[in-house]
């Protein structure tokens, strides 16, 4: 692991090192984590941009310093192309608190380019029936510290808040922050043994507030210094009930929301701290109605829950109830859909956290919702590859694909099923313009597309077609595409035109496909990707035994990278007819079983072009049967498969 060290900015005439944002000093002086560091570049560019720093002095400043960090002279120029060619954003706050004295402004309507993670997402769902109950894990005494690594960061002040009574005893709500810095308040649970109960003896429960706060001992919205998480709760649905708590977690789990931290609040509800990371409180007002945008009318979360300086009830605290017993204030899970802890070792090397068994236990296989296609047969940020001879009308097959799965048209998918209707992003070199617009008149015309399934393909299927872009410019040309079209799908038509090098080099191929490359872009924009591929050349012999599924998964021409790499291959084999239409053995490699296509022990689906058309439609064995080219029975004295291709490289 590389050591962090100080980096000293080359400084211009007239340049004011004070000047700089935080977020900017932070990457000029510690760079970031492998997996994130590309990221905080582009954030800190933008930063500069938007204190109104000329092209010419950001680069004088943050060319040196992306390279003294590990990125590339071509990626920091890149980078800053990137940020200079979008609109400039308000200036972020200077160094230190963001305590304001300003009024508090007043809520945006989402624009363009704005810090707003849940604009792609929809909780759909109708009404509470239909969110799944997941049974609530078993409160634990501890969580406290846990917490605390999950959501601040060394150096923050985390304010702590008891419940206090009056002298007679009734409750009369928090009265007052105890404000510690982290460091303080990690100092004084290790000396209580882990037990928040013991720390703070309070019997009616404490809060915490959602976000770190000033040095000045404010308790407003003002004084939060980062905006970093929002709150989520329900007490009762839209006609007064309260809503059960396995609801609750349930909704909270399915939404599939980036969660710091999730805690039983020891009464009626579940807390969930969201994370926004948003760069001023414009940005967070945008970010709470976005994320309250996701959820139907009537499962709206407590709308008094909106504001940054939030009390949330804290983890590891007791709770007297109406019955005199006492119930805890629970950590549930940490980091629900989050790669890591703000200041973990996983953190700090860019990668994951490691598998939440709590987590895992609970977790609904039939109810996944990353789950696109099948059952998890393809989810997001998931990848698959469709090989294929050349000239057999890839193309054709990938925008009847696409249309299907965006209209849930089962026939034009081969029953291949998607969960909802899905957005395709068609990324392709081949083709002309004539090219596509004869495949999509052929297309509505062979599955007689009405008015209304029209205008939903138009919307939810994107052709874009690049000739120029290949190896590191085209990843970064397909990010800010996905970027602004937000799709489900990503194909790539064909793979081996946007590469850009060698495909048979292991290590070239490896850099494309692995690490901060193309799964690295899958990976942050949740996208499914599915990278249309060639065939070797076939052999001379025809195949003199039964097709393996293994045998099939490395039918793609170049590295054995791209079929590791995907998490399914579809293979399509030509197969020898007497008469009608080309037809093809569609096999599932990898995950046939999950598809919900195949029969039990296969994985094999047979497909052909329909006639006289460019388009496909599945067939029937009976069909099959009728074209293939051979006996009943092998030769005598061969083991010669009857009807087997006679074209691909298997």
């Amino acid at each position: 692991m590389n050591k962090k060290f100080k980096f000293t900015v080359k400084k211009s005439a007239g340049f004011d090192e004070s000047t700089l944002p935080p977020t900017v000093q932070e990457f000029i002086d510690m760079g970031a984590p492998q997996g994130q560091r590309n990221h905080a570049y582009f954030k800190a560019v933008c930063q500069l941009r938007d204190i109104d720093k000329s092209e010419g002095e950001v680069r004088g400043i943050m060319v040196s310093a992306g390279m003294a960090h590990g990125l590339s002279e071509h990626e920091c120029n890149a980078t800053i192309n990137s940020a200079f060619s979008k609109a400039k954003r308000e200036a972020p706050s200077g160094s230190g608190s963001r305590t304001s004295t300003k009024p508090m402004p007043k809520r945006v309507i989402l624009k363009e380019g704005m810090n707003t993670p849940f604009k792609r997402q929809k909780v759909e769902v109708s009404g509470w029936d239909g969110v799944r109950a997941v049974d609530v894990p078993r409160a634990k005494s501890s969580g406290f510290k846990k917490m605390l690594e999950a959501c601040f960061r060394p150096g923050e002040i985390v304010a702590v808040t008891p419940n206090e009574t009056d002298a007679y005893g009734e409750i009369i709500g928090p009265q007052g922050d105890i404000q510690l810095t982290y460091e303080q308040w990690m100092e004084k649970i290790e000396k209580k043994d882990g037990r928040a109960d013991k720390m703070i003896g309070n019997k009616h429960g404490v809060f915490m507030r959602i976000n770190p706060m000033g040095p000045d001992g404010g308790q407003g919205d003002d004084d939060v210094t980062a905006y970093r998480h929002a709150l989520l709760e329900w007490d009762e649905d839209s006609n007064g009930n309260p809503i059960p708590k396995e609801k609750q977690l349930g909704m909270i789990l399915d939404s599939d929301l980036p969660c710091s931290a999730i805690v039983d609040s020891g009464g009626k509800s579940i807390h969930a701290w969201v994370r926004v990371d948003a760069e001023s409180r414009e940005e967070y007002d945008a970010a709470v109605d976005s994320l309250y945008a996701m959820f139907p009318e009537d499962c709206q979360p407590d709308t008094q829950c909106r504001n940054p300086s939030r009390l949330a009830r804290g983890a590891g605290f007791r709770r007297l109830n109406s019955a005199g017993d006492f119930n805890q204030q629970a950590l549930l899970f940490t980091n629900q859909n989050l790669s890591a802890d703000l200041n973990s070792l996983e953190s700090e090397l860019g990668i994951s956290q490691p598998v939440d068994w709590d987590k895992a236990l609970v977790f609904d296989r039939f109810n996944d919702p990353d789950n696109l296609i099948g059952l998890r047969w393809l989810c997001k940020g998931g990848s698959a590859l469709l090989t294929a001879p050349s000239g057999i009308g890839k193309s054709s097959l990938t925008t009847q694909l696409a249309t299907g799965w965006a209209l849930g048209r089962d026939d034009m998918t081969f029953g291949l099923q998607p969960i909802k209707p899905l957005k395709s992003l068609v990324l392709q070199a081949e083709n002309d313009d004539g090219d596509i617009s004869e495949v999509i008149q052929d297309l509505v015309n062979a599955h007689d597309l009405k008015e209304e399934e029209l205008a939903g393909a138009k919307e939810r299927v994107i052709f874009q077609r690049i000739a120029n872009k290949a190896g590191y410019k085209f990843l970064e040309t397909m990010e800010a595409l996905i970027n602004k079209h937000k799709p489900d799908i990503v194909w790539i038509d064909p793979i081996l035109n946007f590469f850009g090098g060698n495909l048979n080099d292991q290590q070239e191929a490896a850099a494309f496909f692995y690490g901060e490359g193309l799964s690295g872009i899958l990976q942050r924009t949740g996208t499914l990707c599915i990278a249309i591929h060639h065939t070797a050349k076939p052999p001379k012999e025809r195949r003199q035994h039964k097709l393996m599924a293994s045998e099939a998964s490395y039918s793609g021409f170049g590295s054995s990278i791209l079929t590791n790499w995907a998490r399914e291959v579809i293979a399509l084999e030509e197969i020898a007819i007497k008469e009608g239409p080309r037809t093809f053995a569609m096999h599932l490699c990898k995950r046939a079983g999950r598809s919900r296509v195949t029969s039990k022990g296969s994985f094999t689906l047979h497909i052909s072009h329909a006639d006289g058309k460019i388009a496909w439609e599945p067939i029937s064995e009976e069909t099959l049967k009728e074209r293939v080219d051979g006996k009943e029975e092998a030769p005598e004295g061969t083991n010669e498969v009857p009807g087997v291709v006679f074209n691909a490289p298997f």
